[in-house]
C-alpha cells in the first residue's frame, strides 16, 4: 500500500472515513502543486529550493502515511544537502512515480 492510514488515525486519535478522505484530499491538492515546484527546482539544479520544497513535502507526506514516498524524499533531501545534482534525475523520477501511485490510491478511495 502506498498510504498507511493507521498513521493518520494515530496522529488524530481516530477519525471517520469521511474525515480521513478529506485530509487525504487536502494533502493531495497541496502535494500536486509542491511536486510541480519540485520538478522545476530539480531541473534548475537549485539545491536550496529542492531542500525547501522537500522539507515541506516530507512533513505532510509522513503525516499522510505515505511511507515509501517519504523514504524517497529523504534520499532526495540528503542529495540536496550534499548538492549531488547528478542524483536529481533518478530521484526526481522515483518521487514522481511513487507520488503518482499515492495519487491513484487516494483518488480510488
Amino acid at each position: 500500500e502506498p498510504v498507511d492510514t493507521a498513521v493518520l488515525n494515530e496522529l488524530l486519535g481516530g477519525v471517520d472515513g469521511e474525515t480521513l478522505a478529506a485530509i487525504l484530499d487536502d494533502y493531495l491538492r497541496l502535494a500536486v502543486i509542491q511536486f510541480d515546484e519540485l520538478e522545476v527546482a530539480l531541473a534548475d539544479k537549485d539545491s536550496r529550493q529542492v531542500r525547501d520544497i522537500v522539507h515541506k513535502l516530507l512533513g505532510s507526506t509522513r503525516s499522510a502515511g505515505a511511507k515509501p514516498l517519504s523514504q524517497i524524499l529523504l534520499r532526495l533531501q540528503t542529495a540536496a544537502r550534499k548538492n549531488l545534482v547528478s542524483d536529481y534525475p533518478l530521484l526526481g523520477a522515483e518521487c514522481r512515480n511513487e507520488f503518482e501511485r499515492v495519487r491513484r490510491w487516494i483518488e480510488a478511495r
